[in-house]
């Protein structure tokens, strides 16, 4: 039935009338809506977030989230790159659905070369290559292999001695 007021009028077979009269309530249409999305931090994680907001309805609300496990929340944490579905019911099982989808950045691989072998005192070139390509920091330990330099920010570097080092890229 549509919302209003509807009047009952009941007549049984020896000419009694009985009237009365039923109010059917209006009530606000459940909705949910994105309010951000937190997509995986790096290649393979599984540390992506989707915060929605529901709205409207009567009661309490039910929320189901496609994820492995299921979620049951306005929230779903510890997610992986994908598409993600969100189904909300009231009390009434009236309910609004959303597809999301959380991203994950390119896988990142490293490439560290040096052209030929060190002699003992001798300075070489080390080159670190980086894809996908874009603008990283580069941190290489431990100091006292490169001279002077405490960090060095670039993909480069020039090495004293053979040694083991490490390069922290961000």
């Amino acid at each position: 039935l549509k919302a209003g007021k509807y009047r009952l009028l009941v007549n049984d077979v020896y000419g009694c009338v009985k009237r009365d009269s039923v109010i059917v309530p209006q009530y606000s249409k459940v909705s949910v809506s994105l309010n951000k999305v937190d997509s995986v931090s790096c290649f393979g994680y599984s540390d992506g977030k989707i915060f929605t907001t529901t709205q409207g309805g009567t009661g309490f609300y039910r929320w189901l989230w496609s994820s492995n496990p299921p979620q049951f929340t306005d929230s779903a944490v510890g997610l992986k790159v994908g598409l993600y579905r969100l189904k909300v019911n009231d009390n009434y099982g009236c309910a609004d659905s959303i597809n999301v989808s959380v991203f994950e950045p390119d896988s990142m691989w490293v490439k560290v070369s040096q052209n030929r072998y060190s002699m003992k005192g001798e300075v070489l070139p080390v080159r670190c290559q980086v894809f996908p390509q874009q603008a990283y920091r580069y941190l290489w330990e431990p100091k006292t292999v490169f001279g002077n330099y405490d960090r060095v920010m670039d993909p480069n570097i020039r090495m004293q001695n053979s040694a083991r080092i490490r390069i922290t890229i961000t």
